[in-house]
């Protein structure tokens, strides 16, 4: 194997030498994520990666759903964080915090 073909992993307390899968995307210049040798799991830490609409179509039909229909991400995500906002109001005393901020 070659040395960027291999990875060290730790198993039982000894490293074993194994192959690099495949990645999931180029990124500036580097290879990030893995896909699995059958393509059917693939793996990447990417913020918002389902963010923009037409990065989130490709990996949903990547996925095997095609016919999906839009959703606004954005919208989704304001009211998620609405909800933990109303959350945190009704559970936390908010004067309180405020006050030891000075």
């Amino acid at each position: 194997m070659e040395a960027q073909a291999q990875q060290l992993w730790a198993e039982s307390g000894s490293f074993e030498a194994i192959e690099r899968p495949q990645p999931f995307a180029s990124l500036d210049g580097g290879d990030d994520g893995a896909v699995s040798e059958d393509l059917k799991i693939a793996g990447i830490y990417l913020h918002v990666i389902f963010g923009e609409a037409e990065s989130r179509q490709a990996n949903l039909y990547w996925a095997g759903l095609p016919d999906i229909s839009e959703v606004d991400y954005n919208r989704m995500q304001e009211d998620a964080i609405d909800r933990l906002a109303d959350e945190m109001e009704a559970t936390l005393d908010i004067d309180r915090i405020v006050s030891f901020l000075g």
